[in-house]
């Protein structure tokens, strides 16, 4: 009998550590390494997923997404109002300015079209600090802080910060939204592997 109780709390505690939502240790994709753990401000982030941005076969970028709680539901990611980071590392060779604003306003556009009015002009403030091609081993922070706004850094450069929770949520569309840019970089930024 305390042998099967013995065995009885050895599965009971293997079940809840592998059923428990936990955050992803330190994680190397593609020769990018993207930290477990990260600070932004006041606040301590964990890698909530990570995965690999692709146009049809080519590499593009390696992005992850720091959050303060586990999130595996989109909606979680993008609307709960907590610090949060998206972190890009480029691995293709260059990617073209024009490519990246391009990008960027697709994505606005699939995802938050019926806010675009309201959002355009700092989406075209946003636009502007891409103001040069990125290449291999470039890094794009976003950082949001609530009541502060979304402050972007390209290549360590801090460039500015867009106020407004509504576009941090029109941003963080862009990968987690219902027409991301890449489906499976989504599910890898939501915990489920790359």
């Amino acid at each position: 009998m305390k042998r099967l109780l013995t065995l009885t709390t050895m599965l009971c505690t293997l079940m809840i550590l592998f059923t428990a939502p936990t955050m992803l240790q330190a994680v190397e994709i593609k020769g990018v390494n993207l930290p477990d753990k990260i600070a932004a401000g006041d606040a301590d982030l964990s890698l909530n997923g990570a995965g690999i941005r692709k146009k049809l076969i080519i590499s593009v970028y390696v992005a992850g997404l720091y959050l303060p709680e586990r999130a595996t539901e989109a909606r979680a990611a993008i609307e709960t109002d907590v610090a949060k980071q998206i972190r890009m590392v480029f691995v293709y060779k260059k990617v073209g300015r024009e490519k990246m604003v391009e990008a960027w306003n697709e994505g606005f556009f699939n995802n938050s079209q019926e806010r675009l009015n309201t959002l355009q002009e700092r989406l075209d403030r946003f636009n502007s600090w891409f103001d040069a091609d990125m290449h291999k081993g470039d890094e794009v922070v976003l950082t949001y802080r609530p009541g502060n706004g979304t402050t972007v850094s390209i290549s360590g450069s801090e460039k500015g910060t867009i106020p407004g929770a509504d576009f941090m949520t029109a941003l963080w569309a862009v990968w987690l939204g219902d027409n991301p840019a890449d489906q499976r970089l989504k599910e890898a930024m939501l915990g489920g592997g790359y």
